[in-house]
């Protein structure tokens, strides 16, 4: 074994080396990088054994097409220490193309099996179809990914101002027209998604196909180019990275080109996730758009996700720091392991918002403005029977004002005391209620509510 073969004869080195690179590498492929010979391969391989007992690298495929990858956290560590340097004394880094050429769809994978493992646990696809969701807990969805995703880039609406922004139209009376603008745009771009994707998907549904990653594009940027043509198409002006020193193609024909290879790709992923996550990695490093790249990828990494029958990835609790530095990762060393953390950290924290979110009732304007209209006419239809609706209760809000009437009523013929106490009924009222309507009749269909209401 000559001198160079003693500098790094171990384990540990072997691993570094894998870690520094990022890119799996083939047992002959880390031979000639180390500067090695066929030689050693068997002494290569003892290192790389070891190194996995060890949990430092891990193997992927089989026998004859393996590949050794450092594990996530030796990734993540190496990653941070390399982009913790000063920009300016960062190397510039060109485009790579052939990070996105090594990628094969169901082969390679971004996310570790133990993430995947997560994710599927969190939610299985096919188990969330969104269009089965209610309007409200749709809308939670697209006010909470507007505000999520427009934060990123540095704006200042808060999520409640966002909230009365895309609910009630109240604009924040301190934001720039920039920033109005740009929690509309994801509003209408998260509407486009949850308008036009169903599970299982109908045949004109939004795909990953250029096309449609044009039109997101399209919605995000509407209003916030200096050139409104650009909106939707790809660049021919090169584009500069904040804070890196990665250099994005400047060529036309490749943009075109790779942007069509990134949609074939993912179209071909079968699991739901990774295909999420190789937008979310393959979109901002190629840069095909004047502006708005990071945006189109964070709102396009949901059409695989709702196709799929996943709750889709709102961004909330998504540290901006971890998301910045994991693009730069990607962008300069092609290491998307800090990005994975950031991504699968975020779609169970977002998730979990999500439910949260879904059993915390939002009143409706009329149940605020009638509220003690609505207590009326409850106690009403229990002591006296008389189930009329009050005149001060303007026609075109009698459809909503029954509803909320009957939800009350509904929950006092369950027994609720919280109802009770609600509107002042002691258990007895509610019970002689429940007698004389059953021996009466059956509950009075809504129909004939509303057709006394309105006669």
């Amino acid at each position: 074994m000559n001198h160079q073969t003693q500098q790094v004869a171990s384990p540990t080195s072997v691993a570094m080396y894998l870690a520094e690179r990022s890119r799996p590498q083939s047992l002959s492929g880390l031979i000639e990088g180390m500067g090695l010979s066929e030689f050693h391969r068997s002494t290569v391989w003892r290192w790389l054994k070891t190194a996995q007992d060890q949990g430092m690298v891990e193997m992927a495929g089989d026998k004859k097409s393996s590949v050794w990858r450092a594990s996530d956290h030796l990734l993540r560590d190496v990653l941070r220490k390399q982009i913790g340097q000063p920009v300016n004394k960062r190397p510039l880094v060109p485009y790579q193309e052939d990070f996105l050429l090594e990628y094969e769809p169901n082969r390679s994978s971004y996310l570790s099996k133990s993430d995947l493992d997560r994710l599927h646990r969190q939610c299985q696809p096919g188990t969330a179809e969104f269009t089965k969701l209610t309007q409200r807990d749709q809308s939670l969805f697209m006010c909470g990914l507007s505000f999520a995703s427009s934060a990123m880039e540095g704006n200042s609406y808060d999520l409640i101002a966002t909230e009365k922004l895309l609910l009630e139209g109240l604009v924040k009376e301190d934001a720039t027209p920039l920033e109005t603008t740009m929690v509309l745009n994801h509003h209408d771009a998260a509407r486009h998604l949850v308008d036009n994707i169903h599970f299982p998907p109908f045949p004109n549904d939004v795909k990953i196909e250029t096309r449609d990653i044009k039109e997101l594009h399209g919605l995000l940027a509407s209003g916030l180019l200096a050139d409104p043509g650009m909106c939707g198409s790809i660049r021919h002006a090169p584009v500069k990275i904040h804070q890196s020193s990665y250099v994005p193609p400047v060529l036309h024909d490749v943009l075109v080109r790779n942007l069509q290879m990134i949609c074939a790709k993912a179209s071909q992923i079968e699991d739901p996730f990774e295909k999420a996550f190789f937008l979310l990695v393959h979109l901002p490093y190629l840069q095909p758009f004047e502006d708005c790249n990071k945006r189109t990828s964070r709102v396009a990494c949901n059409i695989p996700l709702l196709r799929h029958g996943v709750v889709p990835m709102s961004w909330l609790d998504v540290d901006h720091g971890s998301y910045s530095n994991g693009l730069i990762g990607v962008y300069e060393r092609n290491n998307p392991s800090i990005l994975a953390e950031v991504f699968v950290d975020g779609y169970l924290h977002s998730t979990e918002r999500f439910e949260i979110m879904k059993r915390t009732a939002v009143p409706t304007a009329t149940q605020v403005r009638y509220r003690s209209t609505i207590k009326q006419v409850v106690r009403a239809a229990v002591l006296d029977g008389d189930s009329s609706i009050p005149g001060d209760v303007e026609p075109k809000d009698v459809g909503e004002f029954i509803l909320h009437v009957e939800k009350e009523l509904a929950l006092l013929r369950k027994g609720n005391l919280g109802a009770m106490v609600r509107f002042g009924l002691a258990e007895g009222d509610v019970r002689h209620w429940n007698c004389r309507t059953e021996a009466v009749e059956p509950d009075e269909p809504p129909e004939r509510i509303r057709e006394r209401a309105s006669g």
